[in-house]
């Protein structure tokens, strides 16, 4: 019973960790696709200007 336990709270702690993993790369992504965006709004800013 207190393996079951142990295996138990180790799956929640990895699936945790896999959520918290996941969440890092999306906002990583996210943050990444932001900048990206501003340069070229810049860059087309500055063609115009």
């Amino acid at each position: 019973m207190k393996l079951l336990l142990l295996l138990f709270h180790l799956l929640s702690l990895i699936c945790y960790f896999i959520c918290f993993v996941y969440i890092l790369i999306l906002c990583v992504a996210f943050s990444g696709f932001w900048l990206e965006s501003a340069d070229n709004f810049l860059a087309l800013d500055a063609k115009y200007i």
